[in-house]
């Protein structure tokens, strides 16, 4: 099989499996993802005063390490 076949299959088979990879450990993870975004914006854009930009920077270091350390923890990568 050369190289150009190779990728090919590998494309044809990612149509299948992206999506079965998705909705099976895709939604557990994007869930938590929004719902942290949604608590930290709540506390963020209604119980403070600070600026939009402070506030996504602040959230962006909040929510982001942990989701990192789970993917390296549990080898969980999409």
């Amino acid at each position: 099989m050369d190289n150009d076949q190779a990728w090919n299959t590998k494309l044809f088979l990612s149509l299948a499996t992206i999506p079965f990879l998705f909705f099976t450990y895709g939604l557990l993870i994007i869930f938590y993802f929004y719902l942290s975004i949604i608590i930290l914006d709540i506390i963020g854009f209604k119980l403070t005063k600070l600026r939009t930009r402070q506030i996504l920077f602040i959230e962006w270091i909040v929510i982001i390490p942990p989701f990192i350390f789970w993917a390296f923890k549990y080898e969980y990568w999409l």
